[in-house]
């Protein structure tokens, strides 16, 4: 898997929770923790960690060793930003990059190889399917990357996917997010 790399988001404020979300704890690891687990369980050799809003304290919190961190200098203006940052950082021979965030709690290793699997076999972008929505996680074929650094404000790619010949793959409870103080009630 030389040619894919894996580019975590995880640069918000994490404003309507009020307390950094890459650091909150889900069965006893922190998200962003547990989000670089399970992409480097899913083979993924070249890892870049977007980080923004409160990177000293992540980065002295968390442990991010096998994972190249990118500082996103302009996270204030949203998601858009961390997604440029981390594919303007990918080496020129990667072929595919996995994009997640580092709140979804259902994500897990064996859909990233998954989605990784369909990618690479139909030679196409692969994406989760979740409360009628496709999103992340999701694996970007190389053709898509110029539409991914033209991207502006607090969306993500979720037009890119929808408009893309895609192939999609059911996360079960791919919706749930930590976002409010309400989501993290809900998993403690």
């Amino acid at each position: 898997m030389s040619n894919i790399a894996a580019i975590i988001l995880a640069a918000g404020s994490s404003s309507r929770l009020g307390e950094p979300k890459q650091l909150v704890e889900y069965f006893g690891e922190r998200l962003l923790d547990r989000a670089l687990r399970i992409t480097q369980q899913a083979n993924v050799q070249k890892i870049y960690i977007v980080l923004g809003a409160n990177a000293d304290l992540i980065q002295a919190t968390c442990n991010l060793s096998g994972a190249i961190v990118l500082l996103n200098e302009d996270w204030a203006t949203g998601m858009a930003s961390s997604i440029r940052t981390g594919i303007a950082a990918l080496p020129v021979t990667t072929q595919q990059a996995l994009i997640l965030t580092c709140d979804q709690p259902a994500a897990n290793a064996d859909h990233l190889v998954a989605l990784l699997t369909i990618a690479s076999n139909h030679n196409t972008s692969s994406a989760s399917t979740y409360a009628g929505k496709i999103g992340t996680p999701a694996v970007f074929a190389e053709r898509v990357f110029p539409a991914l650094l033209q991207l502006e404000g607090d969306v993500g790619a979720r037009t890119l996917l929808q408009a893309e010949d895609i192939v999609t793959l059911p996360l079960p409870d791919g919706e749930f997010d930590i976002d409010t103080p309400e989501d993290l009630a809900a998993i403690n």
